[in-house]
């Protein structure tokens, strides 16, 4: 019923390692979709490592054929954490969990979201699928920094194939 697509990963999740003293957050996208077309879906999101992570939404109910996106955002890694994730990128025990089964026309996003969630959940137990996504660390690749003093923006020739920052705009370095 449920089906997850992290971006054509299949159940791995790549995140970029930022520059720790920058303290940026790292945000992706995964698509969830309910393939059935006559039941709604609840699902909900869970993560083992909730300092580092957070998903909006985390829990929802999806009516037949319905997608939805899901953001993840890691929030910025201490130096620590980035050197130790450097070290071994793919052996990060950090996931996340999508439980996911049928649900009634009376079950809402608020329902899952009340002090009653848990104990519907637990009636569901017997019925829930579950999908795990690992996570996987990069360095990021392909992009140079160059100081913004040294940065020109010009306008695109029309017809030109090259996108960079919009359709009509892209960033020259000048030397």
């Amino acid at each position: 019923m449920l089906v997850v697509n992290d971006g054509g990963e299949g159940v791995k999740l790549s995140l970029e390692m930022l520059d720790p003293e920058k303290e940026q957050p790292v945000y992706k996208v995964i698509s969830v979709s309910n393939r059935d077309s006559e039941k709604r879906c609840a699902f909900k999101i869970k993560t083992n490592s909730r300092e580092r992570f957070t998903t909006a939404p985390h829990v929802g109910v999806l009516a037949p054929g319905q997608r939805i996106t899901v953001t993840v955002c890691m929030k910025a890694l201490t130096q620590e954490q980035h050197q130790e994730l450097s070290a071994n990128p793919e052996g990060s025990k950090d996931k996340f969990m999508i439980s996911s089964c049928e649900c009634s026309d009376d079950i809402t996003d608020a329902v899952l979201r009340s002090k009653d969630a848990p104990a519907w959940w637990e009636s569901k137990s017997a019925e829930t699928k579950q999908h795990v996504i690992q996570c996987v660390y990069q360095q990021p690749q392909g992009k140079i920094e160059v100081p913004q003093r040294k940065l020109v923006l010009v306008r695109e020739p029309m017809g030109s194939t090259k996108t960079a920052g919009s359709k009509r705009v892209i960033a020259e370095e000048v030397l």
